[in-house]
């Protein structure tokens, strides 16, 4: 059953299993579905709590910034390289492209992703998604299964 939180005036539908991004890029509060995973972390994060903001500066004095100092240990401690200087290195932004780049990868179609993403327009998400080596190499190898003959196209005369 779904529930729902006046933001700014306006009503917003949170469906089971879906979180509130109450304060997006664009300004627009939005829901983003969760895995069983997330829900499953995100519950024991939260235990004990009755209301209030999962992440918030003004609860837990932890902003951006931290975050991403963060993931940078997070990063050295599993031996990932880190940073946009680092040959091979990876950012805190990273994860979004990496997010679009395997939900295109899934076959998800670019409306689906651009709201996942909470970009206003598809360029952007072309923007942030990519083909792969592994991917491109799985679409040129669905040629070795025989379709047929060579097609003929009518040419122009001239």
């Amino acid at each position: 059953m779904p529930v729902f939180f006046n933001i700014n005036g306006r009503d917003v539908e949170v469906l089971p299993d879906h979180l509130l991004v109450e304060k997006s890029k664009n300004r627009r509060p939005r829901t983003i579905p969760m895995t069983p995973r997330v829900r499953t972390e995100l519950l024991r994060v939260i235990q004990g709590r009755i209301e209030g903001p999962i992440f918030s500066s003004a609860r837990t004095g932890i902003n951006l910034k931290e975050i991403k100092k963060g993931f940078k240990t997070a990063c050295k401690l599993a031996g990932i390289p880190y940073g946009q200087s680092t040959p091979g290195g990876i950012t805190f932004h990273d994860l979004r492209h990496t997010f679009a780049t395997r939900l295109a990868e899934r076959g998800v179609d670019e409306s689906t992703r651009m709201a996942l993403l909470g970009q206003s327009s598809l360029k952007m998400v072309r923007r942030y998604s990519h083909a792969t080596p592994e991917a491109m190499a799985e679409a040129v190898g669905r040629l070795a299964h025989r379709a047929g003959d060579v097609l003929d196209f009518k040419r122009k005369q001239g």
